[in-house]
């Protein structure tokens, strides 16, 4: 977690003229919460309680400022990603690399985001390894 966060800094230094919204996105139950309180807090950490509706962290370091925003993932939510899309200039896709059956369901949703902004440079977080 603490290597993905630095490249995020760093990454944040190098883009920041666009926005600074990062977009946290995938389906319920794949852990998008305890990985932002992993990344906030330089811990792993496991959250139990999904979200329903946003979530919004920011931290910050060395002088930079990295405002994460975190859509729910379950069906009802899922509307709600295509209007941040444009706003982000990062996507962060975590998958529940453990959830076998619903891999196929995460990459349509995946791809779907990516055919919507296909310029969007994207992190996607295999989680619960």
């Amino acid at each position: 977690v603490g290597v993905v966060f630095l490249e995020l800094v760093e990454y944040v230094r190098v883009a920041w003229e666009k926005s600074n919204q990062i977009l946290v996105l995938g389906l319920d139950g794949a852990g998008k919460t305890s990985v932002l309180q992993s990344l906030a807090s330089n811990r792993v950490q496991h959250s139990v309680a999904p979200t329903q509706g946003f979530n919004e962290v920011c931290i910050h370091t060395e002088g930079s400022q990295l405002e994460f925003l975190e859509i729910g993932g379950s069906e009802p939510f899922r509307s709600y990603w295509d209007k941040y899309l444009p706003n982000g200039w990062l996507l962060i896709f975590v998958v529940d690399s453990a959830d076998h059956e619903r891999l196929p369901e995460a990459k349509k949703c995946l791809h779907q985001l990516l055919e919507q902004n296909p310029r969007l440079p994207l992190v996607v977080f295999a989680n619960k390894q």
